[in-house]
This record gives structure tokens, C-alpha cells and sequence, in this order.
């Protein structure tokens, strides 16, 4: 397909002969006025209307050819808008949502975000996702967050507590547990397209068992676990997804490096999904195939 740019080289191109044909033209007429005699006035004359003539057809036919290229470049820019409108649609975003909240207890939740910022840096479909973050996030956060990205995937890095709450930043800091109802209803209301939510806190199991029956896959964790576990997790589970894997074996990849690196918590996350789903079937990330070339 031609692109706008080739487009615009062709219509310059144009443009110049176009100009070179009219400076002809002119130096012609003059050549020939300069020329002229008394005794072949007449000739000269009609040889002149004739070459004028003929420099005149040529110049139309230069002077449509332009008209035609500038009608591609119109409708070539017109499918390059739509094509770019369509890659942002296609997206995957990923909403990272952070919340430190508890005093004495640090996690390391920028490093969690360099982590996956690398492995999606480094993945093949990196033109295919987009990451955005919001930092010690409040219940009142999550509704907002969630609007303005509208996310496929939501990931809550951060604490979580025995009784299955996910903990966000309350008044003046202090840890405020929310519980997996509330997060479920934000979630599903605010952004309708999401299909994952990662929840990458201890003790986050239930959130996931929860919010499954409303999403296609949620993955959360069983028990404890530990930072640099829940960070090599998962910036290799997203390292997978934007590969084009599926989740099942985004979660496989997740747990070897767990393994690889010596981190003997590889059966702490859990992966659940939606009834009548396969997690070999759910592919966040599609691989785009350019359309054939025409005929």
C-alpha cells in the first residue's frame, strides 16, 4: 500500500516538471519573439500558437496528473488516521494500581513497576500494550483510575490481609482494607472491557475467586508472599503476555522464574477463570496479521 509519504515525493515530483514545462513555455515565447522578422512574421507567428498549443496540453495533462496524486494523498492520510486510530484501540493497557499503606512493612512497588516496564520493553507485541500507573491509590482512586485508562488488565500491587481485603491508602495515610465486593462492583462498573485482574498482595486468593465470576481470569495469591517473589512473578508473567502467549502459559513462565531463581514460592499465586473459559484459550495480547497485499 502507498504510503503518505510516497505519496507526497510523488506529488513534488510533479509539481516540479509541472513548473519546468511552464518556465519552457515562457522561454519559448520569448526565443521566438525575439526572432521574429518582418518577412516571416506570419510563420513565425503561426509556429509559435503552434508549439504554445502543445506546451499548453502538456501542461494540462501535468497539471491533472497532480490533481490525481493529490486526491491519493488525501485519502492516503484519511487511512493512515484510521489505521493509527485502529492500533490505539487495539491496545492492551495494563492499570497498575499501588498502595504502601501500611507503616514499618516497605514494599518495593516501583521496583515491581521497573520490572514490568522492562519485560513489556523487551516483549515482541511491545507496540501492543501500554502501562499506566497511579501511586498510593485510595479507595476513592480506583473508580477514577479506571475511568480515564479504561484497562483490559488491572493489577494491584500492594498488601493484603488474612481476611481476603486488599489494603489502599486511607485518610492521612493510614491503611484503609477494602473488601473484594467493593473492588469487584468498581471494577466491573467502571470498565466493562476489562478481562483480567491481578491481584499481587498476600492473602489475595478470595478477591481473585471472587471477581472471576465477573471477569474471564484473575490471579491472586494463596498466602504470603514474599517482594521479590511477587516481583519476579510478575514481570515474567507479563513478559509472557507480551509475547502472545495465553495465560496458562503465562502463568507456567511466571512460576519457572520463580524456580530459576531459587524463589520456592512458585505455588503461591493461583490462577482463576470464568466458567466455561480455558485459560489456554485467553490471549490478552493478539498478534496483528497485516492484511494481504491487493491484487
Amino acid at each position: 500500500m502507498t504510503t503518505a509519504e510516497e505519496t507526497r515525493k510523488a506529488l513534488l515530483e510533479k509539481k516540479r516538471a509541472l513548473y519546468a514545462l511552464k518556465l519552457k513555455r515562457a522561454q519559448t515565447m520569448k526565443d521566438a519573439l525575439a526572432a521574429l522578422g518582418d518577412d516571416s512574421a506570419a510563420a513565425a507567428e503561426r509556429s509559435l500558437r503552434l508549439q504554445d498549443a502543445d506546451m499548453g496540453v502538456k501542461i494540462a495533462l501535468a497539471e491533472n496528473e497532480i490533481f490525481d496524486i493529490e486526491e491519493t494523498l488525501c485519502e492516503v492520510r484519511r487511512m493512515d488516521k484510521e489505521e493509527r486510530r485502529a492500533a490505539r484501540l487495539d491496545k492492551t493497557t495494563l492499570l497498575f494500581l499501588a498502595a504502601n499503606a501500611i507503616e514499618g512493612v516497605h514494599l518495593s512497588l516501583d521496583k515491581e513497576v521497573r520490572a514490568i516496564t522492562a519485560s513489556l520493553e523487551r516483549a515482541a507485541l511491545r507496540n501492543r500494550m501500554e502501562m499506566a500507573s497511579r501511586w498510593s491509590v485510595r479507595p476513592s482512586d480506583l473508580i477514577q483510575a479506571i475511568n480515564e485508562t479504561q484497562p483490559e488488565i488491572v493489577h494491584f500491587s500492594g498488601h493484603g490481609t488474612a481476611a481476603g481485603e486488599l489494603v489502599f491508602e486511607g485518610k492521612g495515610g493510614q491503611p484503609q482494607p477494602v473488601k473484594a465486593h467493593a473492588i469487584v462492583k468498581a471494577i466491573v462498573s467502571a470498565c466493562p472491557k476489562t478481562r483480567l485482574c491481578f491481584f499481587n498482595a498476600c492473602f489475595s486468593e478470595a478477591d481473585a475467586k471472587q471477581i472471576v465470576g465477573k471477569l474471564d481470569a484473575a490471579v491472586g495469591m494463596r498466602t504470603e508472599i514474599s517482594d521479590e517473589a511477587a516481583r519476579t512473578f510478575a514481570a515474567q508473567f507479563y513478559s509472557a503476555l507480551g509475547f502472545g502467549k495465553n495465560l496458562a502459559e503465562a502463568i507456567g513462565e511466571a512460576r519457572a522464574a520463580l524456580a530459576i531463581e531459587g524463589i520456592a514460592e512458585e505455588d503461591t499465586p493461583a490462577l482463576y477463570v470464568r466458567d466455561g473459559l480455558k485459560a489456554e484459550e485467553i490471549i490478552m495480547v493478539k498478534r496483528v496479521h497485516p492484511a494481504p497485499p491487493d491484487a
